[in-house]
């Protein structure tokens, strides 16, 4: 019984880094809406800045901001030192 809780504690813990080895991807789009995470194309920012702010609550190296078709005129601030490693294409 020790043995299988402690393989189920090693794999949880092991689950729990495995999530977050990924960064996460902010989409933003000519139709999206500055609310939420933006975390899929459903979800889509309006502006690049609001991606990064979504970017900035939980940040990783490994984050991308997928910037879809248009035109986004904005002034951007990605240079914080949290922004560092950030993706934006």
């Amino acid at each position: 019984m020790t043995r299988w809780l402690d393989a189920a504690a090693v794999a949880s813990t092991f689950l729990a880094f495995a999530g977050s080895a990924y960064g996460a991807t902010h989409y933003v789009r000519a139709a999206g809406a500055d609310v939420g995470d933006c975390t899929s194309v459903a979800t889509a920012c309006a502006t690049v800045q609001y991606a990064i702010v979504q970017h900035r609550i939980a940040p990783s190296s490994d984050d991308v901001i997928d910037v879809g078709p248009g035109t986004f005129v904005e002034n951007v601030d990605a240079t914080a030192p949290d922004d560092d490693g950030l993706e934006i294409r």
